[in-house]
């Protein structure tokens, strides 16, 4: 679209009577500027709609699934409390999937980043998960 608006505004540039050459590569130079302002506008749009998560619930059941279709990963959001005492229940719930994936994103480089990490996984991913 914005090559189309570009060509557009060229031959509105070109078919002006009156303008000389200076003029019309000043504009053209301004235009250029425009669409490049643009295509930097829409570079940044996709890539922040990549990073949002926009996510679908689907009922199975007694189950609420959370499925995220940008990333494809499914999680259980609802179920019933007899549901959640069972292991394979809980390590599939949502609390468990978004901690573990947070414990996994932690910089692990350092001791004091390997520290905090075992932490994280002992005090927030163990619990939602597993016990």
């Amino acid at each position: 679209m914005s090559k189309v608006m570009f060509l557009l505004a060229f031959f509105v540039v070109l078919g002006e009577s009156g303008c000389d050459q200076q003029k019309q590569d000043v504009r053209i130079s301004a235009l250029e500027g425009d669409v490049k302002q643009l295509k930097a506008d829409v570079d940044e749009l996709k890539e922040k709609q990549k990073s949002e998560h926009h996510y679908e619930l689907r009922n199975e059941g007694l189950r609420t699934w959370r499925f995220d279709p940008a990333t494809g990963d499914l999680c259980i959001q609802l179920t019933s409390e007899a549901d959640w005492k069972r292991k394979d229940t809980k390590s599939q719930s949502c609390l468990c999937v978004d901690e573990r994936r947070n414990w996994i994103e932690m910089p692990k480089g350092t001791d004091a980043q390997n520290q905090s990490a075992q932490s994280y996984y002992d005090y927030a991913v163990k619990p939602a998960c597993w016990n």
